[in-house]
């Protein structure tokens, strides 16, 4: 495997969620061929499947990989800026009307409070389904599904997009926050600093 090619790929997708359809535009490949380019890179350790079916992201092999020559440093103001900036997406995703869950709590897994330069900040949450009456569920997972430009690739990301569309958000392609999203079991067994807890009394 072409080392240059693959190390441009890892960084075009690092944090994000990747999918077949990710690596079809971005390499010029058919979709064959790029879930073929991406069950060889599982297979050899670069990316791992996400929480959400049918996605992967970038392993900490991979991560390795583009850090060979230089690991980034973010300056301490940059990071804490940053982290306002996500915890305010936080708190915007939990006053919409337009999805079916809220982010319930947010962990910071990385120093906290940030005192010198790092490589970036590592985040963890984990999501709060709604108790939606009649339709309204269903209308706004539709709604959701609209906004989405591409092509889904498989059923899973179709059933699964309501909540992809929440990472997404949060994430906005930043590339000082490693974001995960994690199950509820296991929200409660991270050590770290517990940056948003929501409030479930106001979960309408």
């Amino acid at each position: 495997m072409d080392e240059k090619r693959l190390r441009w790929f890892i960084k075009q997708v690092d944090e994000d969620l990747i999918s077949i359809s990710t690596v079809s535009e971005l390499l010029a490949l058919d979709l064959e061929t790029a879930f073929k380019y991406l069950s060889d890179l599982e297979y050899l350790g670069y990316i791992q499947k996400a929480l959400i079916d049918d996605y992967w992201v970038v392993s900490m092999r991979g991560k390795l990989l583009i850090q060979k020559r230089t690991k980034r440093k973010f300056k301490v103001e940059s990071m804490k800026r940053e982290l306002l900036k996500f915890l305010k997406r936080v708190e915007q995703i939990n006053e919409s009307n337009e999805y079916t869950s809220r982010v319930a709590t947010v962990v910071v897994t990385t120093q906290y409070p940030i005192l010198e330069p790092s490589d970036g900040i590592r985040i963890k949450y984990n999501l709060l389904r709604l108790d939606l009456k009649g339709n309204e569920r269903e209308n706004r997972e539709r709604r959701l599904r609209k906004r989405k430009r591409k092509v889904f690739d498989s059923y899973w990301q179709l059933i699964s997009y309501p909540e992809t569309a929440i990472h997404i958000f949060l994430k906005s392609r930043s590339h000082i926050i490693n974001l995960e999203r994690v199950s509820d079991d296991k929200i409660d067994t991270l050590s770290g600093y517990i940056a948003y807890k929501f409030d479930e009394g106001m979960s309408n």
